[in-house]
């Protein structure tokens, strides 16, 4: 210790030999016992050692102390240095013994070294993972999950519990919130590998507005959610009605259109299935006609039209209070397709002026100020135009979309402002846009052409004039329209009907280019269905 006397092995080898040759008996004896004293002076003179073990890490490297040190000299404990880590664990401290029985050091702590080496082995905990559930835009709670789970451990996946989302139907979770990761139905199960979050995932459901002809041969107003088919009261036991378009707004689905009462023509709409009538309060023997739908917090606005017995009349209803558009006094005029934005309402449609319909827009509604009504463009003085439908985006920049008609011929075009772009197709004697739509900046307009004998559907899609033709599956029919258009998530959505060669008709519905015949009826009169939101 502080008094020994440093003394080298070759000074002891030396005594060793003298020794050997100068003693006369128990050789074997003196060597074993001289072997010992040389390596007791050896350790007394090198020191021991401290090792250290992973004790089963998975990565990473066991820190390593060159020092020798005697005994009783201080040693001070390294720290995890070469970043040891092992799979679903947790560094902890180190033990002198594997199973932590022995004495436990931390990170810079300090022990008197014993007369043997030391082995310091790593001591692990095992960590605790969770799986959250995630509504993805939902309301409600899922079920959740209170477990703490050890690395590979298996999870049940749970329930929706009272998640919803309106208008959209839960498809299972994924542990991507856009649906690209893993998918899990409700009780599959999972290995755990750290903390988990499933998302719900949700397909939105498609609305078409329509009608179908009951077994009395009665057309009844109806949407259907996918295929499923839901009636809409209105008087239908003796006279037919419609639904012209559909909203979704609130959890609850809009639908507009108009029945007859057996003396006139009746517009409303639809909270969900209860009937709202829209009349001339100070005319109500006027016929009303609602053609389009759209809802905010601030109420349901139905655009479309009244006769006061000569012309037609433009007009929309929020909730049930009509206001006129700008028109010709002497001309009839109608809505075809309305908008609201920042608190204006905006719509698309025609007037007669002389022999021929103009397309125009309004923006707002006065009787008296003419420049709420902004004309379209067309391709000369002998032209109709239909504007049939409106989309406003920011700016506002007011798109429509329609068609104009020149000797009999149709060409689909769609405005943007006041300026005409039209919609060709090689080869096709007549085209027409029925509605149009923005999405990501991208136009799209749904609509169709004649192509020998047959009506082909399709939609346009693009910007300005590059316009791309997208030909929408006819199935067996020969005549096809496609009437309205919406875009969500990047898949485009179409509704429309056809008639075979034997003109019987059906409602139908594209989910991109792929055709879904909805329950419809089997005569020779067209049903509608031409409407597709989407939130």
């Amino acid at each position: 210790m502080g008094g020994m006397r440093k003394v080298s092995a070759f000074a002891i080898v030396a005594i060793f030999t003298i020794t050997v040759f100068t003693t006369c008996d128990n050789t074997l004896d003196l060597l074993a016992t001289i072997e010992e004293e040389v390596k007791t002076a050896n350790a007394q003179e090198l020191g021991y050692t401290v090792t250290y073990d992973g004790n089963g890490h998975t990565g990473g490297n066991v820190p390593a102390d060159p020092a020798d040190y005697l005994e009783g000299r201080t040693v001070t404990v390294l720290g995890n240095a070469g970043s040891l880590v092992r799979t679903y664990y947790s560094f902890a401290t180190w033990n002198t013994n594997f199973d932590g029985s022995g004495a436990s050091y931390t990170t810079q702590e300090t022990f008197a070294m014993p007369a043997a080496d030391v082995t310091l082995y790593a001591q692990w905990t095992a960590l605790r993972y969770t799986v959250t559930y995630d509504g993805n835009g939902a309301t409600g709670t899922a079920l959740g999950d209170s477990s703490d789970y050890l690395g590979d451990a298996m999870a049940t996946v749970k329930g929706l519990g009272t998640l919803a989302k309106d208008f959209h139907t839960f498809t299972g979770w994924n542990s991507a919130s856009d649906g690209s990761g893993t998918a899990y139905a409700i009780d599959a199960t999972f290995t755990i590998t750290g903390n988990a979050t499933l998302y719900a995932i949700w397909a939105a459901s498609t609305y078409v507005a329509g009608s179908f002809q009951n077994d009395s041969g009665i057309y009844v107003p109806c949407f259907w959610i996918g295929t499923e088919r839901t009636s809409l009261p209105a008087n239908t036991e003796t006279y037919n009605a419609c639904a012209t378009a559909i909203y979704l707004y609130g959890g609850t689905i809009y639908t507009a259109g108009y029945y007859y009462n057996g003396t006139k023509q009746v517009a409303c709409y639809w909270a969900g299935t209860t009937k709202t009538d829209l009349v001339v309060t100070t005319n109500p023997g006027y016929s009303t006609t609602a053609t389009s739908i759209y809802v905010t917090s601030s109420g349901v606005y139905t655009g479309g039209y009244y006769s006061d017995g000569l012309y037609g009349r433009p007009c929309y209803w929020a909730d049930t209070t009509r206001q006129d558009f700008y028109r010709p006094a002497s001309a009839s005029s109608s809505v075809a397709s309305i908008y609201v934005y920042d608190n204006t309402v905006y719509a698309s449609g025609k007037y007669l002026n002389g022999d021929y319909y103009v397309p125009c827009y309004w923006a707002g509604a006065s009787t008296l100020d003419i420049d709420t009504r902004k004309d379209l463009a067309v391709t000369g003085e002998t032209t109709h135009g239909y504007a049939q439908s409106i989309y406003v985006t920011s700016g506002p920049t007011v798109y429509t979309g329609g068609f104009c008609v020149t000797s009999s011929v149709w060409t689909a075009c769609y405005w943007s402002g006041q300026t005409r772009q039209d919609l060709v197709v090689a080869g096709a004697s007549d085209t027409s846009a029925n509605s149009i739509c923005i999405s990501d900046g991208t136009i799209y307009a749904a609509g169709n052409y004649w192509l020998g004998t047959s009506m082909v559907p399709c939609y346009w899609h693009g910007t300005g004039a590059s316009m791309t033709k997208q030909d929408l599956d006819p199935g067996s029919c020969q005549l096809m329209e496609a009437t309205s258009i919406c875009v969500s998530d990047g898949t485009v959505y179409t509704a429309g009907y056809g008639r075979d060669v034997y003109y019987a008709s059906d409602p139908c519905l594209w989910t991109g280019t792929v055709k879904t015949e909805l329950e419809g009826h089997r005569d020779n009169s067209d049903p509608v269905a031409i409407a597709v939101p989407l939130p």
